[in-house]
């Protein structure tokens, strides 16, 4: 009699409920949790739905069901739960899911949104990666959405299969500290964190949601089903108010950067450096005999104490000792340690040790958006000279807007359209321009290299052109030296091949860059000499540059003001 009783209720209870399960089903907070457009669900995982169709009302009735008759079940789904329970009740609750008890007994305070910077020479890395960073009382956590690839996968197979939807997306929670290792130490890569300006209520929607959805997977598509695009759409289950966080058909990581701070959800923002930038900036605040005890220490192998007594000054000793632990960090991320380091290693590890030393946090807040994400540029120069620029991807390494990528390139379908003497004219049009030029120094040389397709105006003559290219990118204390050779065609009713050399002196802050360029090309059976002198001056979201050239025995030179938007 009593089971009837309870059957009975739970039956009035659904029954009751069914004159708005229709709307119900079709309310937007309903779609966004089962991840549904175009009429069906992305999630592949069968244990994700609860009906046999997978549909919004099946799933909702289902659903109620199981909230009212599986314990076990009720626990998969405490985001579901959580937005249910504004319109029914229900004869289980949350209460005694011990593996949801113990996630959330984390105490999650807030959420952040980490950029991880792109790696120039590894296409899976060209468009940066965004993840979330779960803060929390006991253990920061990451979730994240990637692509799980094949080990070693050729980069042409990688592009075509992202492209095409061959692989899956997983949703991952791990800790926070494996995804900073993985970024930061083995791939070289800067973090950028965006902490959102969300509710305790917001930050408990989004951390139901993850719960429910971790170890979950989709299709993963390149352009619009990515990193960017499924974690935007998971943020806004934060919110049970639609914000309209709109989604393009084509998104990338920084996209979302500018989405959110659009809609003012970004609060702070801090960078946190890369192990071998860490290394670079140590290494250059050594001062000349400080570099040549380190030089016999780290590459000559002799005896760590003798060489470091040397020093008379304790500070400088530190100095030394901090700048070898991080490059023997750097070796055995990358799986170069060899044998003859070890005793060393060893040896300033004590010292590290005995000295009371920390590993240098890098960590700064800032008070600027270090991206660039603004895909338009127009500039007005002397002798009535306008011009038009859009975008569709940049980063340029001479970009003085974006503050992160200095040491590469990634251009894609750029650009510019120039009005001069009432003509108008494409002077130049990339269609996929990659460089990537890491610092390197007498302890990590590392081969910089280009590629660069496209058309341009060279000679008064329209050409297609390709560029393919080795260098070298060094500094001596702030001055940078960038030297490559290159090779590639010229076609214009007939291909012509063509080599050059170009060699480079720049200097570069924040705010400012002085530019001086030297080519030496080979062409139609001749040599081109070619000059350039930049210097650009940041004024906001604008800059001035004051720009000369010299092609042969023609000169050009001019003053431009060019605003980005």
């Amino acid at each position: 009699m009593f089971r009837l009783l309870i059957f009975f209720l739970i039956y009035q209870k659904l029954f009751s409920a069914e004159v708005n399960l229709e709307s119900l089903a079709e309310k937007h907070y309903w779609k966004k949790l089962l991840h549904f457009e175009n009429g069906k669900s992305l999630i592949v995982n069968k244990s994700f739905f609860l009906s046999k169709t997978g549909n919004l009302k099946d799933e909702l009735i289902a659903t109620i069901k199981i909230f009212n008759s599986n314990q076990e079940k009720t626990c998969q789904f405490p985001a579901r739960y959580k937005w249910l329970s504004q319109f029914l009740t229900f004869k289980y609750n949350l209460s005694k899911c011990e593996e949801f008890q113990e996630f959330i007994s984390n105490n999650f305070k807030s959420i952040s949104i980490v950029f991880a910077s792109s790696r120039f020479d590894n296409p899976a890395t060209l468009f940066g990666h965004i993840f979330f960073k779960l803060h929390s009382e006991k253990i920061d956590l990451a979730f994240n959405y990637s692509a799980k690839t094949p080990d070693n996968e050729n980069n042409l197979l990688y592009i075509f299969n992202g492209w095409t939807g061959k692989y899956l997306g997983y949703f991952q929670v791990l800790p926070y500290s494996l995804k900073e290792t993985e970024y930061k130490d083995i791939e070289y890569r800067n973090l950028i964190e965006y902490k959102l300006n969300l509710s305790a209520d917001e930050v408990k929607l989004l951390i139901y949601h993850i719960f429910e959805i971790k170890n979950l997977s989709e299709k993963y598509y390149f352009p619009n089903r990515n990193c960017a695009s499924e974690l935007l759409k998971v943020l806004e289950l934060a919110f049970y108010k639609n914000r309209n966080l709109k989604i393009n058909s084509f998104i990338f990581p920084i996209d979302i950067i500018h989405i959110l701070q659009q809609q003012k959800i970004i609060s702070d923002i801090q960078i946190s450096f890369s192990l071998m930038k860490d290394f670079f900036n140590l290494y250059n605040q050594l001062n000349q005999n400080e570099k040549k005890i380190l030089d016999n220490i780290l590459q000559e192998h002799k005896f760590v104490f003798d060489e470091l007594n040397k020093l008379q000054n304790q500070k400088s000793k530190k100095k030394v000792v901090l700048t070898g632990i991080l490059y023997y960090k750097i070796l055995g991320f990358s799986n170069k340690l060899k044998q003859k380091d070890n005793f060393t290693y060893i040896k300033l590890v004590q010292l590290f040790t005995q000295f009371n030393l920390s590993m240098p946090n890098t960590t700064k807040k800032i008070n600027f958006q270090p991206l660039n994400y603004r895909k338009s540029s127009f500039g007005i120069g002397v002798d009535k000279y306008f011009y038009f620029k859009y975008r569709f991807l940049y980063r340029n390494r001479n970009d003085l807007i974006d503050e992160i990528f200095q040491n590469g390139s990634m251009e894609f379908l750029n650009f510019k359209i120039t009005l001069q003497n009432e003509k108008v004219l494409l002077e130049k049009f990339i269609l996929l321009n990659i460089e990537a030029f890491p610092k390197s120094n007498k302890f990590f040389r590392q081969t910089g290299k280009k590629m660069e397709i496209g058309f341009k105006e060279f000679l008064n003559q329209d050409y297609f052109y390709t560029d393919v290219g080795l260098g070298y990118n060094t500094n001596l204390n702030k001055i940078g030296f960038l030297n490559f050779i290159y090779g590639g065609i010229y076609f214009n009713n007939i291909l012509q091949l063509k080599i050059g050399f170009h060699s480079e002196i720049y200097y570069k802050t924040f705010q400012k860059i002085f530019n001086l360029q030297f080519e030496l090309e080979e062409f139609q059976n001749s040599f081109i000499d070619i000059f350039r002198a930049e210097y650009l001056i940041k004024i906001g979201n604008s800059n001035i540059k004051f720009y000369w050239k010299k092609i042969q025995d023609n000169y050009y030179s001019g003053i431009f003001y060019n605003f980005f938007f």
